[in-house]
Order: C-alpha cells, then structure tokens, then sequence
C-alpha cells in the first residue's frame, strides 16, 4: 500500500459525528417536549387541586368561625363587638392555627390572632372585605402577597349581622406556602425522572448511532484529508461487513487518485513555469468553454479573483462582450481569431488560436496589453503632428512675405518693412517653438544626472515679479505679491526654476484682462511650500483642465497664437516642477480665472544633493 492507515480512536469518534448527535438530539428532543408537557399539566393541576382544597378547607373554618361568632353575640343581645369585650378578649386569647381577624365596619381592626389592632390598618381596601361590603357577594375570595408577614395569602371573609344589621367583618386568611410546597415536590419528582430518561436515551442513542456512524465517519474524515492533500491517507479495513467492502474500494480508488494526482501534478507545474514566464495573458479552454488554466496576467487584464476557476465556465465570468464574440466566432468558424479589444480600462490585443491537437478540442486565448504601446504611438503621432502644425504656420507666412519682397521690385519702402518686421516675428516665433522643444527635451533626458544648489525661492520669486513688471504695466494688469520674509531654500536649477514661474506669470498675464490683477503668493508648509499664480482672466473650461499641461494642448487655439504663446509653456512648468519633487495643479472657473499651484519640496539641512 503506498500510504499508511488511518488511526482513529473509536471510543470517541461518535462524539464528533453528526449522525450520531441527530439521533442522540432528536430521541432526547421527543423525551424533553413530552416531560416538559407533562410537568407543566401536572404542575397546573397540582397547583389548582391544592388551591381548591385549601378555599374549601379555609371556607369550612370560616363557616364554623361565623356561626360560633354569631350565636355568641345573639345569646348577648350585642350589636358590636365593643359591647361584647369578653367576646373580643375570648378571641384574641384563642390559639387558632388560621389568620384570623374581626373587623368593624369601618374597617378598623378589633382583634387579629397574629398581630396588634393598631399596627393592621383600614381593611376596606382590601379586595376580599371590599367586595361584601359593597354587597356584591356573600363570601370575599383573594389571593394577594401580605407585606406584613411577607408570603402570599388566601384571604376568606363574611359579615357578622346582627337583626339584619352588618356590626363588622370576620375573616381568615391561610399561607399558600402550602401549596407551593406540594407543586415544589411534584417538580423535583420529575426532574429526577426527566433525568432518569435523558441517561438511558443517551446510552441507547450512542449504541445506535456507533454502529452507523463510526464507518461512515472514517470514511468522510480521510475523503477530507484526501482532498486536502493527504493522499497517502487510507480508510481502516478492519470490518468483515458491507463497510468493511466499502472501505477496501475506497482504499484501491484512493491508490489510484493518488498516482494520477502525482503524474498531473508534474504536468501542471511544467506547463505553469512555461505559462507564467509569458507576458501575455494566457487562458486555455475546452470546447465547452471551461477554463482549464489561466495565467496570473490574464487574471489581472480580466479582473479575475486569485481562486480556482478551473472547470468554470468562461462565459459566467465578469468578461467583456467582444472577448465573449470572439470567443464564440473561433468555434463557429473553426479559424484563429484576432481583434483589438477593451479590458478593465486597457487596450488589449486578443487572439483565439486553436490548439493544433486532435485529441483536444479546445483553444488558447492570448490577451496582449498595449496599452502603453498604443499611448506611445499616439503621443508619437500627436507630437509630430502638432510640432509640423506649430512650424508650418509661421514658414508659410514666412514665405509669403519673402516671396511677395521677391517679386515686387517696386515696392515702397515702408511696404517693404511692414513685410520684413512681419517676417522678423514669424522668426520669432520659430525660434520660440525650437527654443520651448529643446528645453521640454533636456528636461525629459535624465541621462545625466544634474548638480543642483540650495536656491533661495522668495529671492527668486522677487526677482522674477520686478523682471514682469513693465509687461503687466503694457497689458494694463496689476502684479502683486505676498512672498514670506524669511528665505526659504529648496534644491534644484536656478534657470529651470526662474522658468518656471515666468511661464505661469506670463500665461496669467495673456490671458487676463485690462485693469485686472495677478497675484503671486507663497505659503510656507511643514516640509514644503505652496506657490500660487492666481489670475482674474478667461478661466479654463472644467472638461480641458486635465489636458492644460500637455504639449501643444491649446483650449483656444486661435487666441493662443494671437496672444505669441508655442502651447508648450504649461508642459515645460509641470516638467520642471517634476523634476524638482513637486507637483503642480490648476483650479479654474470659467470666467472668473484660474489659480495655478505649484508645490516644492524645501532643502533638508544636509547640503546639495543630485537629482
């Protein structure tokens, strides 16, 4: 045998079957509900047994009591008790085993065998004297708790007339203690033998249960294992019955199940070192669609979880409606399949290839994210685009004048130098656009590093608001600060740094109107500083402020060239601000203006560093 038998104790092994705790449970269930039933029959039967044996022994003393009471006081002639004293004294002297008390009319107390008259109180509030004073009945009845003693009582009362005329109240009272006690007894009673069963049904139900269960446990415990991994686990074969035949078969299948694991496990893990060396996603199916294997970048391009999915079905999983097309196009067609797709939010290049084996109906699906090639060969595309956009508007206006110089040859001269300054400023602009591309260049090459010193930033800001002044002052716009007075150092290039806020001063100052202000105000943080540019112009609309600082990106283009501006200032100031460990973001409302921040890093202590 190629894996060692189970060892499981039996002596305990039905306590942890379920089989056996359903049998135990529901023959102690049965027995619980009929005890519990007839405890509670025989308890209210005790109890109202007892209690009418206690009012009809109580009535028959009352009886007794009355009738000696009246005779007495009709031999007397009395018409209250405090004419006959002797009576009263008789009374209270008397060694009665009831709670017995005379009352007046007025409810006061003239006698009570257990306690003073004074100390008692109005007895008209009570409910068994109450109702026979109002004449309701002839015989008062109540079971009420007496604080005074502290136990509940059953109260019987009756008048003492006298000619017809009521001279007071008799009555008896007896602790229901009694009653109490017997219903008490009747309980312990069937406790015990509540006990009693519940013993013998736990022995019956484990011997019961044993037989069954033990086998079918053994046998569900090592399936368990077995799936588990415990492959080499084995069902003990000890029993000469049908479970000892079942336990055999499942032996030499669990022998079988083990080698072909063995063999698949070996397959599987040669075909994931190939598979997962890949980067392309990567999902085999059969011709039922269900996934035999799947590789950890198709997952991630399917936004799959990391469980088993083998066997699953590919068409209930979460994916996308061409896959699914083109999927379903491969088996229609019997022929490759390719398409360009999206998945998860990337641009996915997916073939269905067939797998070439005829003794496996199924396909490979391969997922290929291009995404970044794609993104690379439109910024490519839309760089030159605009870059040959940028450059052949002023080169053909160039030309224009040039030629018109040529062939006039009788042009005037002032003519002449409308057309040359017009010219000069086509240059101008050329040379702007080459300047702004090579710069954009220099600072997305990190080839080499860059030597950077402390630079002192308000020094800085104050020296770009004064070089600013005369063109606010042209434009008609007011500039102002609000810079810290200390210095605050950061690290980096003083020429890239003075760039940077000239653009975003120059780009508030285009677009800002006459008569309005720029303001430039620095706010010192923790461990950076926060430069705001902030305009009261045109504003940017909310749908291109995303785009502001990409290259060439214009939200007016023909106001931008109207206003000289290469559409690469904003690029070069998040380049630079990049570079420098911050960041940059723009908040906008159209027709109000627009506030450019510009987040620094300020310099440790310790000296220049490199970036």
């Amino acid at each position: 045998m190629l894996g060692t038998d189970l060892q499981i104790s039996n002596s305990l092994q039905p306590l942890k079957s379920k089989l056996f705790w359903q049998i135990w449970a529901a023959l102690n269930v049965v027995i619980l509900i009929t005890m519990s039933l007839s405890a509670m029959i025989l308890t209210v039967q005790i109890r109202q047994s007892s209690l009418a044996s206690l009012e009809k022994s109580s009535e028959q003393q009352l009886m007794l009591l009355h009738g000696q009471i009246q005779k007495q006081l009709m031999e007397r002639s009395s018409r209250s008790f405090g004419e006959s004293s002797d009576l009263v004294h008789f009374f209270g002297s008397s060694n009665l085993q009831h709670h017995v008390t005379l009352i007046l009319p007025d409810g006061s107390v003239v006698a009570d065998t257990h306690s003073a008259q004074t100390a008692i109180g109005n007895q008209l509030r009570h409910p068994e004297i109450a109702v026979i004073s109002a004449g309701k009945t002839e015989l008062g009845l109540s079971r009420r708790f007496n604080n005074r003693i502290n136990q509940e009582m059953l109260y019987l009362a009756a008048k003492l007339t006298v000619a017809d005329q009521v001279i007071g109240f008799i009555r008896i009272g007896q602790p229901l203690r009694v009653v109490e006690d017997r219903v008490s007894t009747a309980r312990q009673t069937l406790l015990l033998a509540t006990a009693a069963l519940f013993a013998g049904s736990f022995f019956v139900g484990w011997l019961f249960a044993r037989s069954i269960s033990t086998p079918i446990g053994e046998i569900q415990r090592v399936s368990v294992l077995i799936a588990e991994g415990g492959l080499d686990l084995r069902v003990p074969a000890h029993r000469y019955d049908e479970f000892g035949a079942l336990a055999m078969a499942f032996n030499r299948m669990a022998d079988t199940v083990e080698r072909r694991v063995e063999d698949l496990t070996l397959s599987r893990n040669q075909l994931e070192a190939i598979l997962g060396g890949l980067e392309e996603g990567v999902i085999a199916i059969d011709r039922m669609q269900r996934i035999i294997h799947v590789n950890n970048i198709a997952r991630t391009l399917l936004g799959l979880s990391s469980e088993n999915l083998t066997r699953t079905n590919l068409m209930h999983l979460p994916i996308s409606l061409p896959l699914r097309e083109l999927v379903d196009s491969f088996f229609e067609e019997a022929s490759n399949q390719s398409r360009t797709i999206k998945l998860s939010g990337n641009t996915v290049a997916a073939t269905v290839l067939g797998t070439g084996s005829p003794s496996f109906e199924g396909a490979i699906i391969v997922l290929q994210d291009i995404t970044e090639v794609m993104r690379l060969e439109r910024a490519r595309t839309d760089f030159v685009a605009n870059a040959s956009h940028e450059l052949k508007t002023p080169i053909a206006a160039l030309k224009g004048f040039i030629d018109t110089l040529v062939e006039d040859k009788t042009m005037p001269a002032d003519t002449a130098s409308h057309f040359l300054s017009r010219s000069s400023a086509q240059v101008s602009r050329l040379q702007g656009v080459v300047t702004d591309l090579l710069q954009l260049s220099r600072l997305e090459s990190r080839d080499e590093d860059r030597a950077v010193l402390r630079v002192n930033l308000i020094e800085l800001l104050r020296a770009v608001f004064t070089d600013k002044l005369q063109d606010a002052h042209l434009v008609g716009t007011t500039l102002e600060t609000a810079l810290p007075d200390e210095a605050v150092e950061v690290l980096g290039e003083n020429e890239s740094l003075e760039q940077l806020f000239t653009n975003l001063i120059d780009n508030a100052l285009k677009y800002s109107p006459s008569g309005s202000v720029v303001r430039v105000v620095a706010e010192l943080g923790k461990s950076t500083i926060k430069i705001q540019v902030i305009d009261q112009g045109i504003g940017i609309p909310v749908k291109d402020q995303a785009r502001i600082f990409e290259r060439f990106y214009r939200v007016d283009r023909a106001r931008s060239r109207e206003k000289g501006g290469t559409g690469l200032g904003l690029s070069i100031v998040k380049h630079i601000t990049e570079l420098h460990g911050g960041k940059v973001a723009v908040e906008s409302v159209e027709g109000e203006g627009a506030t450019f921040t510009v987040t620094l890093p300020i310099a440790r202590p310790e000296g220049d560093l490199v970036l």
